[in-house]
């Protein structure tokens, strides 16, 4: 709730940023999301916060990102490809710096 300089109140409805993490009805799906990745993936962890989602893997594991896009599409989950194609333009230039 904020009061404006009118000396009336508003109301947000949404939730504000960050409080997704402790709200149950987002909390719990993204906690069944990471059980299932963890089970599905050879992944030493996965951290999450609000939305987004770092994997960690071994140097030798062949898991590549088009895999966790992948069976996200087939979840219903849907992922940014935008970050996804960042991610992979980062790996690319940090092999010939």
């Amino acid at each position: 709730m904020v009061r404006t300089f009118d000396d009336e109140f508003l109301l947000d409805t949404r939730i504000s940023f960050g409080g997704v993490a402790g709200c149950g009805s987002f909390g719990r799906p993204a906690d069944a999301w990471k059980t299932l990745m963890m089970k599905e993936f050879d992944v030493l962890a996965i951290f999450r916060w609000v939305d987004d989602n770092l994997f960690v893997k071994s140097a030798h594991s062949d898991l590549e990102m088009t895999d966790v896009v992948r069976r996200a599409d087939q979840l219903g989950v849907k992922l940014s490809y935008w970050r996804k194609a960042c991610l992979q333009t980062q790996k690319r230039n940090a092999l010939h710096d």
